[in-house]
């Protein structure tokens, strides 16, 4: 028996493939009767909070490579456009897309680096990331894996923890540890506390539903 989230996928997929025939080229997908660029901004809003909502795993590298594929293909998607042949509002409206789509990627390039510069504090953080995006995805729970998981999850907070006490006490009189770094792995390590109540929550309700039907 399928459960109601992939019973949910799999008529999500079907009413898609059936009903939805992109055309060939993506340029035939703008109205140029209203605004050159008014179609392709409404799709791309669309797809992008769309995509931010299912997307949003604190320190997930899948994820952030994810969007960084979607907004490389707007970029290939607009290259299609003839500039030329807009009106004044449209090579604006062009020009303001493109300067936008540069700076989401010129982001997603400054959060790599500083998710390698908070990597130190946060050594555990792929465990939860792991964990929630197989939940996110559907895939099935091994019960003596998932707590093999947490026991390991929770031994490395435990040494993460000493470690960094010990060189707070070794380093007390230096600048080895970077203000804003620290607080940005605080942030962080807040979002992937929120991430592990979630998965948790969500595995306690899905087991209480599993009993009663």
């Amino acid at each position: 028996m399928l459960s109601p989230i992939k019973s949910i996928t799999i008529l999500s997929c079907f009413l898609l493939f059936t009903f939805y025939s992109p055309p060939n080229n993506f340029a035939q997908q703008i109205d140029y009767n209203s605004s050159e660029m008014k179609p392709l901004l409404e799709r791309f809003a669309t797809d992008r909070s769309i995509l931010s909502w299912k997307y949003n795993i604190p320190l997930s590298e899948n994820d952030q490579t994810r969007i960084e594929r979607f907004y490389k293909n707007w970029q290939k998607k607009s290259s299609e456009l003839n500039f030329d042949t807009m009106s004044l509002d449209g090579q604006i409206e062009f020009r303001l897309f493109k300067n936008l789509l540069d700076y989401e990627l010129r982001k997603i390039e400054l959060q790599k680096k500083r998710h390698r510069e908070i990597s130190v504090y946060l050594p555990f953080a792929q465990i939860i990331v792991k964990l929630e995006e197989e939940r996110r995805n559907t895939v099935k729970i091994d019960g003596k894996q998932a707590a093999d998981q947490l026991s390991l999850l929770s031994s490395q907070i435990s040494g993460t923890q000493k470690n960094l006490e010990k060189q707070l006490k070794e380093n007390r009189n230096s600048n080895s540890f970077r203000k804003t770094v620290v607080l940005r792995a605080v942030r962080e390590g807040g979002n992937l506390k929120n991430t592990l109540r979630r998965w948790f929550r969500y595995y306690i309700w899905h087991s209480i539903y599993l009993h009663y039907i």
